[in-house]
């Protein structure tokens, strides 16, 4: 099992994702990694964590609760698409507006005591805004229209597969600075004197992140790899 992809974990177990967001495994950006490199990456004894990972699964498998339809792995290109559409880019960018109103509230709220971490988070947040509403504006106007022409034309192009890869190294900038949000909020534990809105805007920030990780895991390790095959065939 260490030598399993991520990609391949989640293609077989759709639910692992839950495990993964709690144990800092990147499966957005990472999902080629082997699940035995990347739990030695985070510091886990990879014989424990496998356990634990098979013991999750054992313990969910009965309620068949999956971050992941299974349907999105047999999805066609302008399926997915659509899905990515729906499902991702519009309820983030909702989300992306409320998230940076409320870290707006508590750093005025609250930076006499968390003044440093907030003003950090702040910093991080805005980046990563900036970055996704512009990357979501690149994919729905010009890269997702070539992909479904090329994809109706059976013509694959170079030209696109090349705009392709420069959207993965977009998802790599995301992701990073995921990470170093997931480090100054701690992995979005609210501190003791935290309020009701302190709250919110962690929940909130939280369910970001997890959806933004799961968009990135469906176009790196779903959509791009169709869009090779296609170019092969």
């Amino acid at each position: 099992m260490q030598n399993t992809s991520i990609s391949e974990i989640i293609r077989a177990h759709p639910e692992i994702t839950t495990f993964f967001n709690k144990k800092n495994i990147d499966y957005c950006c990472g999902g080629k990694d082997m699940i035995g490199d990347a739990a030695k990456e985070q510091g886990y004894d990879v014989d424990r964590f496998l356990q634990e990972m098979d013991e999750f699964l054992a313990k969910v498998e009965h309620q068949k609760v999956k971050a992941i339809d299974e349907e999105v792995f047999r999805y066609t290109v302008p399926q997915m698409i659509r899905h990515l559409q729906s499902v991702h880019h519009e309820p983030e960018r909702q989300r992306l507006f409320e998230v940076d109103r409320l870290i707006n509230t508590i750093l005025i709220a609250h930076f006499e005591n968390h003044g440093e971490e907030l003003l950090t988070l702040h910093r991080l947040f805005s980046a990563l805004k900036v970055e996704l509403e512009a990357h979501f504006v690149k994919e729905d106007k010009v890269v997702f229209p070539k992909i479904l022409h090329a994809f109706e034309s059976e013509s694959m192009t170079s030209e696109v597969l090349k705009e392709v890869r420069e959207l993965e190294d977009e998802h790599e900038e995301a992701g990073e600075i995921i990470k170093k949000i997931l480090g100054v909020t701690d992995n979005f534990r609210v501190p003791e004197d935290g309020c009701p809105t302190f709250r919110a805007t962690y929940e909130n920030l939280r369910l970001l992140t997890e959806s933004i990780f799961l968009h990135i895991f469906k176009e790196n390790s779903v959509l791009f790899p169709a869009l090779e095959k296609d170019a092969k065939a």
